[in-house]
């Protein structure tokens, strides 16, 4: 929560206040401008910050007295894809099996680690054995998810490396 202050950081003799609730902590900030306006009224801009996806109320009150129209639902999305947050899962993200295929999912998430549920985000996979190294594709599935297929032919350790936008994924590579 956080109650509207004039440049000075003074309170002044109102209590207008605005309360941000939701499933995750957010920052609140509020600012009293006074508008130059014909009726004289003044403005009051608040702004929140969460990091974290999901829901939240906002309730405002002018002079302790909550609006008619308050509370608001606001709805926060995740961000933009960030290669260092996003994930991958699945057997194939740990080990495969010579002339078998081997599959996992790679999950997009933003800078905050919110799982992104948007797909058209480009990943680079590299699979490398003793004997080649190879481009593999996965497949967007249109929910920031993308489904990966491999396959090595020889026995031994490999290396499976997932990039986006030139910076590895958590935990690559495996």
């Amino acid at each position: 929560s956080a109650c509207a202050a004039d440049k000075f950081n003074a309170l002044g003799q109102s209590k207008d206040c605005i309360g941000v609730h939701g499933s995750a902590a957010i920052n609140v900030t509020a600012t009293k401008i006074v508008q130059a306006s014909m009726g004289g009224g003044e403005q009051m801009i608040y702004s929140y910050l969460s990091t974290v996806s999901g829901n939240y109320k906002i309730f405002i009150a002018v002079s302790g007295v909550p609006l008619p129209t308050s509370p608001w639902t606001a709805r926060v999305h995740a961000g933009f894809v960030s290669a260092r947050k996003c994930t991958a899962d699945g057997k194939g993200a740990k080990e495969a099996t010579a002339g078998d295929l081997a599959t996992f999912a790679i999950q997009a998430r933003d800078q905050f680690s919110n799982v992104l549920t948007r797909g058209g985000f480009s990943f680079f996979v590299l699979v490398q054995d003793a004997r080649a190294l190879r481009r593999q594709t996965c497949t967007d599935a249109g929910t920031g998810l993308y489904d990966c297929t491999y396959m090595t032919t020889i026995a031994g350790s490999l290396t499976l490396s997932i990039s986006s936008s030139n910076a590895h994924i958590l935990g690559s590579p495996f």
